[in-house]
């Protein structure tokens, strides 16, 4: 996900990580708390969640990567604070 970052930081990755985790509803770890040693890597833990939500979770990341670079210019924005379920709808 480094390709999403504003800029090639560790402060940069935090953002990120906070716009995933409030804007997107899906929490990935950053790097850095894994002493990775450049920023851009994340984790993604998937224990203790069925399938069909481990789904919905790497559809909105691929939406938001896609919305985030450009790629998609269908995708309209929600957030996850303005929806009971944050999604990136068309």
């Amino acid at each position: 996900m480094r390709k999403l970052l504003r800029e090639p930081s560790f402060e940069a990755e935090k953002e990120l990580w906070k716009e995933m985790l409030f804007e997107v509803g899906v929490n990935v770890s950053p790097g850095s708390s894994f002493h990775c040693s450049e920023p851009g890597w994340f984790r993604v833990c998937f224990a203790n969640i069925s399938e069909e939500t481990l789904g919905v979770a790497m559809k909105r990341i691929g939406d938001f990567a896609r919305f985030r670079r450009g790629y998609d210019k269908t995708i309209k924005w929600v957030s996850a604070g303005t929806r009971e379920e944050p999604y990136l709808g068309r």
